[in-house]
């Protein structure tokens, strides 16, 4: 893209898609593929380590999934909007105490261990849809027919390897609605203990490639559960044993957002920390957390997007011994 009508083409986004008809969508990245980069944290001598590093006695995961922003004041970006695109675009940033990241690793180290906030993983299936095995024809033959089937796997069972077999793929299937609404439309495609059992989204693999199960749901099944405020889900919990699924206001990922109404052309859009809220639909905290920053996210509502974005980075004053252009330098 050119954004300042110059002859370079700059790096950015373009973003299309919609429509969004349930709460929105949003894009975003954890933090934690800067930190090892060359001359940033990898190096354990103070005076070669970024400033938004960790101290190096930081405690695990923090030490190495997060930013110490303290010495930041807020974040940047230019953007822009499509004449036929909705305005609304949040910018949020997670902390350790709002990231579901965060929770998953700490419980990973240790179960025991107090927690910022909570997850729950849902086993059930949104609206009429049924929990039915994925390969099971007899119970769901549009399903064969089409050859639909929960991603990343192929289209017949041969080409399934062994080892997913020992537990059937069980998958959300509406009968009335299968010819067109493929599974990766709906919100929750795997469902039952097969969703219980499947490795953390975000972490799906260890350092030999090899599953990482997610240790706070594997193995466990899928039952109802109704909440103080009458609502009934199916969550991966084993009643008697395990803590009951979490209430709202334990759970982590409401992160700290601030709305910003994009128009047709280019504005440059600087947000201080100070600005940022919750939303107030999970757990609330009593600080944004800038010693361990650890995802930023930009999400939008229903409807259509078309939106450009470009140089998104956190800023600063430029401190008394450095260039006024150099504030913030790294931290893209």
């Amino acid at each position: 893209m050119v954004r300042c009508g110059g002859d370079v083409e700059e790096g950015g986004v373009h973003l299309t898609g919609g429509p969004y008809r349930d709460w929105g969508g949003g894009i975003g990245t954890r933090l934690d593929w800067h930190l090892y980069g060359s001359g940033n944290c990898a190096q354990e001598n103070p005076e070669f380590r970024a400033e938004w590093c960790q101290p190096l006695d930081a405690e695990y995961p923090f030490d190495e999934f997060t930013f110490d922003l303290t010495g930041y004041e807020g974040i940047s970006l230019w953007a822009r909007r499509g004449p036929d695109s909705q305005p609304l675009l949040r910018v949020m940033i997670g902390d350790r105490r709002t990231d579901d990241d965060v929770s998953f690793l700490m419980y990973e180290a240790d179960p025991d261990a107090p927690r910022f906030c909570e997850r729950n993983r849902v086993c059930g299936c949104e609206k009429s849809a049924k929990c039915l095995d994925a390969f099971g024809e007899e119970e769901n033959p549009e399903f064969q027919r089409l050859g639909l089937v929960p991603r990343p796997y192929l289209a017949t069972e041969e080409d399934i390897p062994e080892p997913l077999l020992l537990d059937p793929i069980k998958v959300c299937w509406d009968q009335d609605r299968g010819t067109t609404l493929p599974y990766a439309q709906w919100r929750y495609s795997y469902c039952g203990e097969y969703e219980c059992s499947r490795p953390y989204e975000a972490f799906p693999d260890d350092d030999n490639f090899e599953d990482r199960p997610d240790p706070q749901f594997n193995g466990r099944s899928c039952n109802s559960f109704g909440f103080r405020g009458g609502i009934v889900e199916s969550y991966c919990y084993d009643p008697g044993e395990d803590p009951d699924p979490f209430e709202n206001s334990d759970l982590c990922g409401d992160h700290w957002t601030y709305p910003i109404r994009l128009t047709t052309e280019w504005q440059f859009y600087k947000i201080p920390f100070t600005r940022l809220l919750q939303q107030g639909w999970a757990k609330e905290q009593p600080v944004f957390d800038l010693h361990a920053i650890s995802m930023l996210r930009l999400s939008w509502d229903k409807g259509y997007v078309d939106f450009w974005i470009d140089d998104v980075s956190f800023y600063r004053k430029a401190q008394p011994d450095e260039p006024e252009g150099a504030a913030g330098a790294g931290s893209e």
